[in-house]
């Protein structure tokens, strides 16, 4: 059985899914200096997509782009980084049982973000803080049942 969530967090989880979606439209990554591998900026669904090739490449063992400090680690980072879209939707449509596990390894890969982030050439822009925020206002069910201590 569903735990009950008020409707204040329930809308406040609406506005995190109509931000994460926003996001994707938004420029989020910008490259500092000449990086001749990308234009000066990502958009969100850009970003989606070269984490999925760059986790296929690091896996490889392939030198994923030219510019990296360490090109298999970063692309790793960024690569692994790329399954918070799939676990986001697998959070908003698993079982209550399984909600709190998927809403903390999200978190840890927010964090594994900010570590890419500072390994690289790459500087966030307002798209990435929008894609974050969404995020974190979809897993406010989860912040207010570890306040009360109940379920969600």
């Amino acid at each position: 059985m569903r735990a009950k969530v008020s409707p204040t967090i329930r809308r406040i989880q609406y506005l995190g899914v109509a931000l994460f979606l926003t996001s994707y439209a938004l420029p989020a990554v910008w490259f500092n200096g000449t990086w001749d591998a990308y234009p000066a900026t990502l958009r969100g669904y850009q970003c989606a997509e070269e984490s999925a090739r760059m986790l296929y490449q690091a896996i490889k063992m392939l030198k994923p782009h030219e510019g990296y400090y360490e090109p298999w680690t970063v692309g790793f980072i960024f690569g692994v980084c790329g399954f918070i879209q799939l676990l986001v939707v697998w959070y908003l449509f698993s079982s209550p049982k399984w909600r709190r596990r998927v809403a903390i390894l999200i978190c840890v890969l927010i964090l594994e973000t900010f570590i890419g982030l500072a390994l690289s050439p790459a500087s966030p822009l307002y798209g990435y803080f929008v894609w974050m925020g969404g995020m974190l206002l979809m897993l406010a069910p989860e912040v207010s049942a570890w306040q009360d201590g109940s379920e969600s």
